[in-house]
């Protein structure tokens, strides 16, 4: 995905703030999007934690033991939160956002001092 911005140079046609602009924009839209998924998985392992909540507050006594029945599994079931993951690896959420933007920059400062090593 990386090789993207770069894709339309002719040799040096291209001017360097060009280049620079559009790799930084290119970057703009990767993390963003990453963070919107980030965040949506967030919100939903948040809203499914509080749900066993709703399911304890539910007036039962008065209610049929089909739905008694029902209602014990359903909170049986919620004592799990449910998570989104990526390829069944890790969670999608805000945690593994900021450890995903550490871990880039971490590459990005490497990659950056071997640079100016070289030059």
């Amino acid at each position: 995905m990386i090789v993207q911005p770069f894709s339309n140079t002719n040799g040096n046609a291209m001017s360097e703030s060009i280049l620079s602009f559009k790799l930084t924009l290119y970057l703009a839209c990767v993390v963003s999007e990453l963070s919107i998924y980030c965040a949506c998985g967030h919100i939903i392992c948040e809203q499914t934690a509080s749900i066993q909540e709703h399911f304890y507050s539910v007036d039962w006594t008065d209610c049929t033991k089909r739905f008694r029945r029902n209602l014990l599994v359903a909170i049986t079931r919620s004592k799990k939160p449910v998570t989104i993951t990526a390829g069944k690896f890790y969670p999608v959420d805000l945690i593994m956002f900021t450890s995903i933007m550490k871990a880039s920059y971490s590459c990005f400062t490497m990659l950056h001092g071997f640079v100016s090593r070289r030059n």
